[in-house]
């Protein structure tokens, strides 16, 4: 079913217009004092409805009238533009968007002494809405909007006006409502209180006396952001969603009649706690009332513990978080109708970087909310599905604990707009404390040639470290200690007493650590297991680890690794280099002779879409897995969402991937590439991912098995969009394993001819009477595998039906190369 779009907030033309008038949707201000050349810009936008009525042209000028009156000019002898809206209520419309403006001087403007408020309108504003099964039906009313500016004294004793700019940050100013009121009504504000620090409103029904001049009374006010619950003195308690602007009442019958409303808003603009502009705009909503009911969407939640199912709207989730805490919470909405729509109003996450004081660095996180629809939609047919995680870092707990309102809310895409939704509070709760490195310690090890990072929670205005002289910073939240010897930190409030401590005790640092390799991954040897590690490929590419003290092999190239244990000595521990080889098993062009050979370390994120090409040109590869390296997710906890597309002529796989704790994405596939044969591959990053990118410094490529290997990227959010900078691919071909070349260069196997023809004689250095062997292709293939008897050390293997080419002998723990040639 499809309604016309009155849901909206309607304005007719600043003129008088009659019943068949220009209809215009809304309107609103935008400032500007420019204290250089000493003047005040005001700016007033204007949208009339382009569909269903007459074409009547906006007005050339408007008035501002008051202490003086200041004529607003129309910018250009046409609309600026042309927007378009979809409403909430089934409707897409378009609308023309007038642009007024004027530069006033200052010092034209009579400010005196006593600092008086000007204040200007635009009277007699005739607001007209149409009944949508009679669009000539118009009923019209007379409103007014207004503008007041507050002087202040400037430094040099001058009457001015306080500094503002809001200029192009006001976003289209959709002031909707539903329009049918079953089960209860919400209005929608746009922009709501965008640049404003406090916003009011109200709502009257002006049917009975359809003459009068309504004015501006404030129906509710508050500083921003408005709380969780307001009254409504007709319905009841009202519920203010103020991530989307939305209030929502409960429909009480008689409540609300049907027929036209004004809604009013005034904002108000401060600085350092001093009001310095504010303004009001009106408009229309008109109500159709409708008896009976519509089915609520269905919120099923799930965290780690329980589900269960929210039928009232709205419900409010409580949690307690300490220290160490995270929440993840899954939301799975359904739809009373088979083939309804859901949408998500709470896309954004939900930030707010004012809460954050200015002594506070690094570490503080917020709630986010992320989508789990197809495509990573927030709109989704029958069954919505999005999660809220919130992992609160040290910074969180500066004051010891803080109260997040995270508000989520979802509508049914259909006639009517029943909605339902959630509020999730979060209070973390953080008893002082220092830690090192995340970890709440009382003792800590350190090198001897490092310093200590510690955090105090519970931190406040005033406090410090002792011996202040050992710290990068005494007076911040978190600082870097650099003890002299084993000794006693303390964290000491503004008074003087010891709020906390902890004792540094110095170790010396450990010795380099070795590596081998176990097939698949790559083990530390000798290490204890780490808390932290950073992988290092081909000297380029740096991956954190998965496991502890191990890695797996995502390519031919050099390993080695960094890492650090946390509360054992605080010391980094280093690796040798253990290299696998690229000739015969890995196919990666992460090799060191490969394509790449510089790194670039992008501090940004990524979000967009990278393609490149994947051509064999002389063999048939079957492809096992696909690797992206050099991925960093900053909230490992929350995995961040990957689509991979993987096609020639057809596609072979589109799947969704995710990146956690690692730093690459393992694509399990199943492609079996010919003889110059080619794939395409499409990575699209559907959320922020840390990046790293390599430079190729050649036109052309010859690397491993893949000699041929063409690019093509679209990277538009990267900070570099130079072509010769890709992203660092691996590949894992079937059948394979990854080998340590070096080590096969020393094993303790002797081969008897080599070249080999009808046979090759194995002489082993230590053996058992039966050894099992297994030999594999020069494209990691497994030919053959079998016991073989072993007589004074030696067996032969016939190489009958071994084509001529170079082939991997694995037995005894050991590898060795050799060749056949018939």
């Amino acid at each position: 079913m499809r309604s016309l779009n009155l849901s909206l907030l309607f304005l007719c033309a600043l003129l008088s217009f009659n019943a068949s008038g220009a209809h215009v949707f809304g309107s609103y201000y935008e400032h500007r004092v420019d204290p250089v050349n000493n003047t005040w810009e005001v700016q007033y936008h204007l949208f009339k409805n382009i569909y269903g009525f007459s074409p009547i042209p906006a007005p050339t000028h408007v008035t501002l009238d008051g202490p003086i009156s200041i004529v607003l000019n129309r910018v250009g002898n046409a609309p600026l533009d042309t927007v378009e809206v979809e409403d909430f209520a089934c409707g897409g419309f378009a609308y023309e968007e007038n642009l007024y403006t004027a530069i006033i001087p200052i010092s034209s403007l009579p400010l005196n002494s006593s600092l008086t408020p000007l204040e200007f309108t635009i009277g007699n504003v005739a607001c007209c809405v149409a009944d949508y099964k009679n669009i000539d039906a118009l009923n019209t009313y007379n409103t007014s909007t207004s503008v007041t500016v507050y002087p202040k004294v400037g430094v040099n004793g001058q009457l001015t006006l306080e500094y503002f700019d809001n200029i192009g940050t006001t976003p289209v100013p959709l002031q909707a409502a539903f329009a049918y009121t079953i089960n209860y009504t919400s209005f929608k504000m746009f922009p709501g209180m965008q640049g404003a620090d406090s916003v009011a409103y109200e709502l009257v029904n002006p049917k009975s006396t359809p003459s009068q001049n309504i004015g501006f009374a404030a129906g509710y006010s508050a500083l921003a952001p408005l709380p969780d619950y307001t009254e409504d003195t007709l319905n009841g308690p009202c519920t203010y969603f103020p991530q989307q602007n939305i209030i929502s009442s409960t429909v009480v019958p008689g409540g609300y009649q049907p027929g036209y409303y004004v809604m009013a808003f005034e904002k108000r603009y401060y600085l350092a706690g001093n009001l310095i502009f504010k303004d009001v705009t009106l408009g229309m909503v008109y109500f159709k009332m409708f008896d009976g009911t519509k089915s609520i969407p269905t919120v099923e939640v799930s965290d780690k513990d329980t589900s269960w199912i929210i039928s009232d709207n709205p419900e409010v989730l409580q949690y307690n978080l300490e220290y160490g805490d995270t929440l993840r919470l899954q939301f799975k909405v359904g739809v009373g109708q088979p083939g309804d729509s859901l949408y998500v109003y709470s896309q954004q996450s939900f930030v707010d970087s004012s809460r954050i004081p200015a002594f506070v660095s690094s570490g503080y996180e917020f709630p986010e909310l992320k989508s789990h629809n197809p495509g990573g939609q927030w709109k989704a047919i029958d069954t919505n599905l999005v999660e809220l995680s919130f992992i609160p870092g040290p910074a969180n707990f500066w004051n010891g604990g803080e109260f997040w309102v995270c508000p989520i809310t979802w509508r049914l895409y259909a006639c009517g707009g029943v909605v339902n939704g959630v509020r999730v509070r979060i209070q973390l709760i953080g008893s002082p404390g220092i830690t090192v490195n995340t970890l709440r310690l009382d003792t800590a090890n350190f090198c001897d040639t490092k310093s200590v990072q510690l955090t105090s929670l519970g931190f406040s205005q005033g406090d410090y470290w002792s011996p202040g002289i050992l710290a990068d910073d005494s007076t911040a939240i978190k600082t870097e200690i650099n003890p002299l010897s084993s000794q006693w930190i303390y964290w000491m409030a503004a008074n003087g007493s010891k709020r906390d401590s902890i004792f540094l005790r110095r170790v010396p640092a450990d010795s380099i650590y070795s590596l081998q390799s176990t097939g698949s991954s790559i083990q530390k040897l000798d290490a204890d297991n780490s808390l932290s590690q950073v992988w290092t490929m081909a000297g380029r590419v740096e991956m954190n680890g998965v496991k502890e003290d191990q890695f797996p092999i995502v390519g031919a190239g050099s390993y080695s690794a960094k890492s650090e244990v946390y509360g054992v000595n605080n010391c980094d521990h280093y690796s040798d280099t253990l290299r696998v080889g690229q000739d015969f098993i890995w196919g990666s062009n992460m090799a060191d002779d490969g394509r790449f050979t510089a790194s670039v370390l992008s501090t940004d994120s990524i979000l967009g879409m990278y393609e490149c090409k994947i051509r064999v040109p002389s063999s048939v590869r079957e492809f096992e897995y696909l690797y992206i390296l050099g991925l960093e997710n900053i909230k490992p906890d929350v995995p961040r969402k990957v689509r991979v597309r993987v096609f020639n002529s057809g596609p072979y796989l589109d799947t969704i991937c995710y990146v956690g704790k690692e730093s690459y994405l393992k694509i399990p596939v199943d492609i079996v590439l010919q003889n110059w044969d080619f794939i395409r591959l499409e990575v699209h990053f559907l959320e922020n991912l840390g990046i790293q990118l390599l430079e190729n410094t050649g036109s052309s490529l010859a690397v491993n098995l893949v000699e041929n290997y063409e690019f093509n990227e679209i990277m538009p959010n990267t900070p570099i969009a130079l072509s010769n900078y890709r992203l660092p691919l691996g590949y894992k071909f079937k059948g394979t394993i990854g080998l340590d070349e070096d080590k096969i260069a020393q094993t303790g196997i002797r081969l008897f001819p080599n070249p080999g023809s009808d046979y090759i004689e194995v002489e082993l250095v230590d053996s058992k009477e039966i050894e099992y062997c297994k030999v594999y292709n020069s494209q990691g293939q497994l030919m053959l595998e079998n016991n073989f008897e072993v007589i004074e050390s030696k067996f032969k293997i016939g190489l009958d039906q071994l084509p001529n080419g170079v082939y991997l002998l694995h037995v005894a723990g050991q590898q060795v190369k050799f060749q056949v040639m018939h």
